[in-house]
Protein backbone atom coordinates (compact mmCIF):
# COMPACT_ATOMS: atom_id res chain seq x y z
CA UNK A 1 0.00 0.00 0.00
CA UNK A 2 1.07 3.26 -0.86
CA UNK A 3 1.08 5.90 1.87
CA UNK A 4 -0.75 8.41 2.02
CA UNK A 5 1.07 11.08 2.93
CA UNK A 6 3.57 10.29 -0.07
CA UNK A 7 0.75 10.44 -2.14
CA UNK A 8 -0.01 14.58 -0.91
CA UNK A 9 3.93 15.10 -1.50
CA UNK A 10 3.49 13.47 -5.19
CA UNK A 11 0.94 15.63 -6.18
CA UNK A 12 2.31 18.41 -4.76
CA UNK A 13 5.59 18.09 -6.82
CA UNK A 14 3.05 17.52 -10.12
CA UNK A 15 1.22 20.28 -9.21
CA UNK A 16 4.48 22.55 -9.03
CA UNK A 17 5.60 20.74 -12.66
CA UNK A 18 2.09 22.25 -14.27
CA UNK A 19 1.78 24.91 -12.31
CA UNK A 20 5.05 26.53 -12.12
CA UNK A 21 6.06 29.77 -9.52
CA UNK A 22 7.48 32.41 -11.36
CA UNK A 23 8.62 34.71 -9.17
CA UNK A 24 9.46 38.24 -9.89
CA UNK A 25 12.64 39.23 -10.53
CA UNK A 26 11.93 42.44 -8.43
CA UNK A 27 11.89 41.30 -4.78
CA UNK A 28 10.30 44.90 -4.16
CA UNK A 29 7.15 43.64 -5.78
CA UNK A 30 4.68 40.76 -5.06
CA UNK A 31 5.22 37.18 -5.64
CA UNK A 32 3.37 35.19 -7.99
CA UNK A 33 -0.55 34.23 -6.68
CA UNK A 34 -0.60 30.78 -4.56
CA UNK A 35 -2.11 27.71 -6.08
CA UNK A 36 -4.95 26.66 -4.57
CA UNK A 37 -7.23 23.12 -5.64
CA UNK A 38 -10.42 21.96 -4.34
CA UNK A 39 -10.07 18.44 -5.17
CA UNK A 40 -13.12 16.92 -6.78
CA UNK A 41 -14.82 20.24 -7.38
CA UNK A 42 -15.99 20.61 -10.56
CA UNK A 43 -15.91 24.43 -10.83
CA UNK A 44 -13.65 27.42 -8.78
CA UNK A 45 -15.40 28.04 -5.69
CA UNK A 46 -15.07 30.91 -3.11
CA UNK A 47 -13.68 33.79 -1.62
CA UNK A 48 -13.96 31.53 1.31
CA UNK A 49 -14.04 33.03 4.82
CA UNK A 50 -10.08 34.47 4.67
CA UNK A 51 -11.34 35.34 1.23
CA UNK A 52 -9.59 32.92 -0.74
CA UNK A 53 -10.46 31.60 -4.20
CA UNK A 54 -10.15 27.71 -4.94
CA UNK A 55 -9.63 26.13 -8.29
CA UNK A 56 -11.95 23.04 -9.32
CA UNK A 57 -10.67 22.52 -12.49
CA UNK A 58 -8.08 19.44 -11.40
CA UNK A 59 -10.44 16.84 -10.19
CA UNK A 60 -8.17 14.68 -7.64
CA UNK A 61 -9.72 10.94 -6.70
CA UNK A 62 -8.05 8.71 -4.34
CA UNK A 63 -9.18 4.71 -4.75
CA UNK A 64 -9.82 2.92 -2.24
CA UNK A 65 -7.21 1.03 -0.69
CA UNK A 66 -6.67 -2.92 -0.05
CA UNK A 67 -5.62 -2.90 3.30
CA UNK A 68 -7.35 -5.06 5.70
CA UNK A 69 -8.85 -3.13 7.77
CA UNK A 70 -10.80 -1.17 4.95
CA UNK A 71 -8.74 2.34 5.20
CA UNK A 72 -8.64 4.99 2.62
CA UNK A 73 -6.87 8.30 1.74
CA UNK A 74 -9.03 11.22 0.29
CA UNK A 75 -7.97 15.14 -0.04
CA UNK A 76 -10.35 17.70 -0.16
CA UNK A 77 -8.20 20.53 -1.07
CA UNK A 78 -3.82 21.60 -1.45
CA UNK A 79 -2.72 24.47 -1.67
CA UNK A 80 0.46 26.05 -2.55
CA UNK A 81 2.21 29.21 -1.40
CA UNK A 82 5.51 30.40 -3.27
CA UNK A 83 7.65 32.07 -0.37
CA UNK A 84 10.66 33.80 -0.75
CA UNK A 85 14.26 32.37 1.59
CA UNK A 86 13.59 35.54 4.33
CA UNK A 87 16.18 33.35 6.90
CA UNK A 88 19.34 33.88 4.59
CA UNK A 89 19.14 36.97 3.02
CA UNK A 90 20.51 38.81 6.34
CA UNK A 91 23.11 37.45 8.09
CA UNK A 92 22.05 38.13 12.18
CA UNK A 93 24.15 38.64 14.82
CA UNK A 94 24.87 36.56 18.17
CA UNK A 95 23.20 38.50 21.03
CA UNK A 96 26.42 38.19 23.27
CA UNK A 97 26.80 41.42 24.79
CA UNK A 98 27.24 43.83 21.95
CA UNK A 99 30.34 42.36 19.87
CA UNK A 100 28.49 41.75 15.98
CA UNK A 101 29.93 38.04 15.50
CA UNK A 102 28.03 37.02 12.89
CA UNK A 103 25.57 33.94 13.03
CA UNK A 104 25.58 31.87 9.42
CA UNK A 105 21.78 30.40 9.46
CA UNK A 106 22.25 27.36 6.93
CA UNK A 107 19.18 27.19 4.71
CA UNK A 108 18.94 23.20 5.48
CA UNK A 109 18.08 23.76 8.99
CA UNK A 110 14.53 23.29 10.16
CA UNK A 111 12.73 26.33 12.18
CA UNK A 112 8.76 26.85 13.91
CA UNK A 113 7.24 29.88 14.24
CA UNK A 114 6.88 30.39 18.26
CA UNK A 115 5.58 34.32 17.85
CA UNK A 116 4.54 37.01 15.42
CA UNK A 117 3.76 39.65 16.91
CA UNK A 118 2.02 43.31 15.55
CA UNK A 119 3.74 45.24 18.47
CA UNK A 120 1.54 48.39 19.63
CA UNK A 121 -1.13 46.95 17.48
CA UNK A 122 -4.27 44.97 16.77
CA UNK A 123 -4.55 41.02 16.47
CA UNK A 124 -3.93 40.67 12.67
CA UNK A 125 -6.05 37.90 10.88
CA UNK A 126 -4.55 35.36 7.92
CA UNK A 127 -6.71 37.33 5.59
CA UNK A 128 -5.02 40.21 6.09
CA UNK A 129 -1.76 39.19 5.96
CA UNK A 130 -2.05 38.70 1.93
CA UNK A 131 -0.48 36.00 0.15
CA UNK A 132 1.05 34.28 2.91
CA UNK A 133 -2.47 34.17 5.69
CA UNK A 134 -0.06 34.44 8.99
CA UNK A 135 -1.44 35.34 12.35
CA UNK A 136 0.05 38.46 14.08
CA UNK A 137 -1.23 38.89 17.26
CA UNK A 138 -1.30 41.35 19.71
CA UNK A 139 1.77 41.81 21.85
CA UNK A 140 0.32 43.27 25.00
CA UNK A 141 0.24 39.89 26.61
CA UNK A 142 3.58 39.70 26.50
CA UNK A 143 4.60 43.27 27.97
CA UNK A 144 7.07 43.28 31.07
CA UNK A 145 5.93 45.72 33.67
CA UNK A 146 6.06 48.85 31.69
CA UNK A 147 3.44 48.99 29.00
CA UNK A 148 4.72 52.04 26.92
CA UNK A 149 3.07 54.18 24.23
CA UNK A 150 0.67 52.93 21.56
CA UNK A 151 0.80 55.11 18.35
CA UNK A 152 -0.38 54.68 14.83
CA UNK A 153 1.13 56.51 12.10
CA UNK A 154 0.44 59.86 10.86
CA UNK A 155 -1.90 60.52 8.31
CA UNK A 156 0.86 62.02 5.93
CA UNK A 157 3.39 59.16 6.55
CA UNK A 158 3.39 56.27 3.95
CA UNK A 159 5.01 53.34 4.59
CA UNK A 160 7.77 52.37 1.90
CA UNK A 161 9.03 48.94 1.34
CA UNK A 162 12.58 48.67 -0.01
CA UNK A 163 14.30 46.22 -1.82
CA UNK A 164 16.21 44.98 1.33
CA UNK A 165 12.51 44.58 2.96
CA UNK A 166 10.36 43.53 0.25
CA UNK A 167 6.13 43.37 1.19
CA UNK A 168 6.04 39.74 2.03
CA UNK A 169 8.66 40.47 5.00
CA UNK A 170 5.55 42.04 7.24
CA UNK A 171 2.05 43.51 6.27
CA UNK A 172 1.76 47.17 6.12
CA UNK A 173 -0.84 46.73 9.21
CA UNK A 174 2.57 45.67 11.18
CA UNK A 175 4.80 48.85 10.26
CA UNK A 176 1.97 51.15 10.63
CA UNK A 177 1.74 50.67 14.17
CA UNK A 178 3.69 50.54 17.27
CA UNK A 179 5.02 50.52 20.95
CA UNK A 180 7.21 53.40 22.10
CA UNK A 181 8.75 53.58 25.66
CA UNK A 182 7.31 57.89 25.18
CA UNK A 183 8.35 61.15 25.13
CA UNK A 184 9.38 62.50 28.60
CA UNK A 185 12.48 63.70 27.78
CA UNK A 186 14.97 62.32 30.17
CA UNK A 187 12.76 60.70 32.59
CA UNK A 188 13.20 57.48 30.13
CA UNK A 189 16.26 56.93 30.48
CA UNK A 190 15.46 54.79 33.41
CA UNK A 191 12.47 52.87 31.66
CA UNK A 192 12.23 50.16 29.24
CA UNK A 193 9.92 48.44 27.29
CA UNK A 194 10.12 44.30 27.63
CA UNK A 195 8.46 41.64 26.71
CA UNK A 196 8.64 37.87 28.16
CA UNK A 197 7.71 34.50 25.88
CA UNK A 198 8.20 31.73 27.07
CA UNK A 199 10.40 29.22 24.86
CA UNK A 200 12.10 25.73 25.08
CA UNK A 201 15.34 25.28 26.32
CA UNK A 202 17.89 23.75 24.48
CA UNK A 203 17.47 25.53 21.36
CA UNK A 204 19.27 28.61 19.37
CA UNK A 205 16.32 31.24 18.43
CA UNK A 206 16.13 33.99 16.18
CA UNK A 207 14.42 37.37 17.37
CA UNK A 208 13.38 39.46 14.49
CA UNK A 209 12.68 42.97 15.16
CA UNK A 210 10.55 45.09 12.49
CA UNK A 211 10.96 49.06 12.41
CA UNK A 212 9.47 52.01 11.41
CA UNK A 213 9.22 55.54 11.86
CA UNK A 214 6.05 56.45 11.46
CA UNK A 215 5.06 59.62 13.27
CA UNK A 216 7.16 63.00 12.61
CA UNK A 217 8.82 64.09 15.75
CA UNK A 218 11.16 67.75 16.25
CA UNK A 219 13.46 65.67 14.95
CA UNK A 220 13.10 63.42 12.01
CA UNK A 221 16.56 63.32 10.02
CA UNK A 222 18.81 60.04 10.17
CA UNK A 223 21.17 60.12 12.93
CA UNK A 224 19.53 62.79 14.68
CA UNK A 225 16.32 60.86 16.06
CA UNK A 226 16.32 58.51 19.40
CA UNK A 227 19.30 55.87 19.87
CA UNK A 228 18.23 53.23 22.28
CA UNK A 229 19.83 49.34 23.09
CA UNK A 230 18.46 46.16 21.90
CA UNK A 231 18.76 43.50 24.60
CA UNK A 232 17.99 39.64 24.40
CA UNK A 233 18.16 37.52 27.78
CA UNK A 234 20.05 40.43 29.25
CA UNK A 235 22.65 40.30 26.38
CA UNK A 236 23.06 43.45 24.46
CA UNK A 237 22.15 42.64 20.84
CA UNK A 238 22.70 46.15 19.71
CA UNK A 239 23.98 49.70 20.93
CA UNK A 240 22.61 53.19 19.96
CA UNK A 241 20.03 51.72 17.49
CA UNK A 242 19.02 54.35 15.29
CA UNK A 243 15.64 53.43 13.23
CA UNK A 244 15.94 56.67 10.78
CA UNK A 245 19.54 56.57 10.44
CA UNK A 246 19.27 52.23 9.45
CA UNK A 247 16.27 52.67 7.42
CA UNK A 248 16.78 56.12 5.93
CA UNK A 249 13.78 58.26 6.58
CA UNK A 250 10.02 58.53 7.56
CA UNK A 251 8.02 55.30 6.59
CA UNK A 252 10.90 53.18 5.62
CA UNK A 253 11.07 49.81 6.63
CA UNK A 254 13.04 48.11 8.18
CA UNK A 255 14.42 45.12 10.24
CA UNK A 256 17.34 43.38 12.24
CA UNK A 257 17.23 39.27 12.82
CA UNK A 258 19.59 38.74 16.00
CA UNK A 259 20.31 34.91 17.81
CA UNK A 260 20.15 33.62 21.13
CA UNK A 261 20.39 30.24 22.81
CA UNK A 262 18.55 29.49 25.57
CA UNK A 263 20.28 27.20 27.84
CA UNK A 264 18.62 24.43 30.34
CA UNK A 265 15.64 21.99 30.61
CA UNK A 266 12.41 22.43 30.37
CA UNK A 267 10.11 25.84 29.15
CA UNK A 268 11.90 29.06 30.21
CA UNK A 269 11.26 32.50 29.61
CA UNK A 270 13.23 34.53 26.52
CA UNK A 271 12.97 38.41 27.87
CA UNK A 272 13.51 41.15 25.02
CA UNK A 273 14.04 44.64 26.23
CA UNK A 274 14.77 47.65 24.22
CA UNK A 275 16.15 51.09 26.54
CA UNK A 276 17.06 54.49 25.36
CA UNK A 277 20.14 56.34 25.88
CA UNK A 278 22.52 58.89 25.17
CA UNK A 279 25.00 58.16 22.79
CA UNK A 280 23.95 60.91 21.34
CA UNK A 281 23.20 64.91 22.80
CA UNK A 282 19.66 64.78 21.43
CA UNK A 283 16.73 65.74 23.25
CA UNK A 284 14.88 63.38 22.25
CA UNK A 285 14.93 60.03 23.98
CA UNK A 286 12.84 57.49 23.14
CA UNK A 287 13.00 53.33 21.73
CA UNK A 288 10.09 52.53 19.15
CA UNK A 289 9.37 48.55 17.88
CA UNK A 290 6.98 47.98 15.57
CA UNK A 291 6.60 44.19 15.11
CA UNK A 292 8.76 40.97 16.86
CA UNK A 293 9.05 37.46 15.40
CA UNK A 294 10.92 34.24 17.12
CA UNK A 295 11.92 31.67 15.79
CA UNK A 296 12.89 28.21 16.88
CA UNK A 297 15.98 27.02 15.03
CA UNK A 298 17.09 22.92 14.67
CA UNK A 299 20.58 23.45 13.93
CA UNK A 300 22.49 20.06 12.99
CA UNK A 301 22.73 17.58 16.24
CA UNK A 302 20.37 19.82 17.84
CA UNK A 303 17.12 18.47 19.38
CA UNK A 304 13.94 17.64 17.08
CA UNK A 305 11.61 20.28 16.68
CA UNK A 306 8.87 17.87 16.98
CA UNK A 307 9.86 18.15 20.81
CA UNK A 308 7.97 20.13 23.21
CA UNK A 309 4.52 21.74 21.96
CA UNK A 310 4.84 25.92 21.27
CA UNK A 311 3.30 27.80 24.33
CA UNK A 312 -0.67 28.70 22.81
CA UNK A 313 -1.12 32.18 21.65
CA UNK A 314 -3.65 33.99 23.77
CA UNK A 315 -7.33 34.81 22.42
CA UNK A 316 -6.98 37.64 19.61
CA UNK A 317 -8.57 41.04 21.78
CA UNK A 318 -10.83 42.30 18.97
CA UNK A 319 -12.10 44.74 21.83
CA UNK A 320 -8.53 46.34 22.14
CA UNK A 321 -8.81 50.33 22.70
CA UNK A 322 -7.62 52.25 19.12
CA UNK A 323 -3.84 53.08 19.81
CA UNK A 324 -2.61 56.65 21.78
CA UNK A 325 -0.70 59.16 20.19
CA UNK A 326 2.50 59.87 21.91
Amino acid sequence: MVHPTFLVVLICLILLCLFPLDVAADNSSTISDPIRLDCGASTTTGPDIDNRTWDGKLDLTFAPSTHRNGSYAFMNGIEIVPTHDLFTTQTPTLANGGKPNPFIVDPTWGFQTMYRLNVGGLYISPRDDVDFYRVWNDDSPYIGAGYGVTFGKDNNVTIKYTPSVPNYTAPVDVYATARSVGIIGKVNLSDNLTWILPVDAGFYYLVRFHFCEIQYHPTTEPNQGSSFSIYINYQTAQEEMDVLGVSGGIGKTVYRDYVTVITGFGQMELFVSLQPDMSRAQNYHDAILNGLEIFKLQTDGANSLAGLNSPLPPSPNMDQNETSGR
